[in-house]
């Protein structure tokens, strides 16, 4: 360390130096430490994509020759021609065909009329209800989900929940701090007038080793985080992955679980926006083809990419909302209700539909929309429990007021 970077550090008393490490907690360059000892190995991780802007289940996995589809959506609706059969009267777009893969395998379930108990259409309420998921719960308004899930299993590493996205996600915030990081290549010390980047790391370490501060924990664990995800950052990979935000973020995602760091909870914004009231496109090309591409194009290669770790990992979708079943005069879908679910990973009991569809029929409809048969929670809930072993109880305190029960999602 440089000499200068040895004066200024001695310079800072005790309390200052609490508080400059308090306020590099959430680093300028996208970093949130949290609380860390050894990295456990060999767990299950559990990868959740938020889908945001309302996905249009009925365009990626539909009923085939459907009379009340095809007339609600006359130049939207992909045709039983063009359709990939799933089998049992039901098709995928062909801009899912990555997928394929992993559903003749038995590593790809689908749960249909999935959705939260609100039905709002608002962007901006769903998103918060279903990221906190304590409906009814006063006590819970303000922690999400994953944090509330993160808080059951003992902390065995820093980097045990870690956001990688563009934005920090409510299901997140709770007690227990997390990591946060907008991509690993951009992951590294902050630059900090009059410090080196090992004068920062130093100045963090010894504030972690000397005092007795609440943040002294937090400090080491900030140097231990980034030194940790350095480490990630640089790790080879041999699998191309298309050149989309959504492909980085699983890739650094895959560079994570790899890494052997004791990850144990991914959330991760999926990078498009569903939200797709004008200029739909077409089955062969535009915008739900696009999006839909970078979904299946993605997740295959970060299938290819984490290899082995495939059997211990879980991905679920979540989505605000879906759509209205009748297309609009622009050629586009409006916010609805109900939607799907996409389930992968080496211990989904997948190739199978699960979830009950109430049909499209006019007198099937809720005003418009497909009726949610199958709360988010529950499949939520099969993964925690059938996958990463929470017990009931435990599953009541993550979803609180809420009757859980096993759809057979998980082996």
């Amino acid at each position: 360390m440089k000499q200068q970077d040895t004066q200024i550090i001695s310079r800072r008393n005790f309390l200052a130096g609490s508080a400059a490490v308090g306020a590099m907690l959430v680093m300028p360059s996208g970093v949130r430490a949290a609380f860390g000892a050894s990295p456990a190995t060999g767990d299950v991780v559990v990868v959740n994509i938020c889908m945001r802007g309302g996905f249009d289940s009925l365009a990626a996995v539909f009923p085939l020759g459907n009379p009340d589809l095809t007339a609600a959506r006359p130049n939207l609706n992909v045709p039983d021609s063009v359709a990939l059969p799933l089998g049992n009267g039901w098709g995928l777009h062909p801009a899912l065909a990555p997928l394929t893969r992993s559903w003749s395998a038995g590593e790809l379930a689908l749960v249909v009329a999935t959705g939260a108990p609100t039905h709002t259409r608002s962007h901006f309420d769903e998103t918060s209800f279903m990221s906190r998921a304590s409906y009814g719960s006063t006590a819970l308004s303000r922690s999400g989900w994953i944090a509330r899930a993160n808080e059951e299993l003992m902390q065995a590493s820093a980097l045990q929940s870690v956001s990688v996205s563009s934005s920090t996600l409510t299901s997140r915030n709770g007690t227990r701090p997390a990591l946060a990081v907008g991509k690993l290549s951009n992951t590294r010390f902050p630059t900090v007038p009059g410090l080196t980047n090992a004068g920062f790391e130093n100045f963090l370490r010894r504030v972690g080793s000397s005092t007795a501060t609440p943040w002294s924990s937090r400090a080491t664990a900030t140097a231990d985080a980034v030194r940790q995800v350095d480490s990630a950052r640089l790790r080879e990979t041999t699998v191309q992955y298309p050149t989309t935000e959504f492909a980085a973020r699983l890739k650094d995602a895959a560079a994570l679980i790899k890494s052997g760091l004791g990850v144990r909870f991914i959330d991760l914004d999926f990078a498009g926006d569903f939200d797709l009231h004008v200029d739909y496109g077409t089955v062969n090309s535009g915008s739900m083809h696009t999006l839909l591409s970078d979904l299946a194009t993605g997740l295959a290669a970060f299938r290819d990419d984490v290899g082995d770790r495939w059997a211990d990992i879980v991905i679920s979708t979540v989505t605000e909302f879906g759509r209205r079943v009748g297309e609009n005069a622009s050629y586009g879908t409006d916010h609805g209700w109900a939607s799907a679910m996409f389930v992968l990973g080496g211990r989904v009991n997948g190739g199978r539909l699960f979830g009950e569809f109430p049909g499209l029929h006019p007198t099937q409809l809720d005003n418009g929309d497909v009726r949610v048969t199958t709360d988010y929670r529950q499949v939520l809930g099969e993964v925690l429990t059938r996958a990463a072993g929470f017990s009931t109880e435990a599953l009541g305190r993550v979803f609180p007021r809420f009757g859980f029960q096993s759809m057979g999602v998980i082996r």
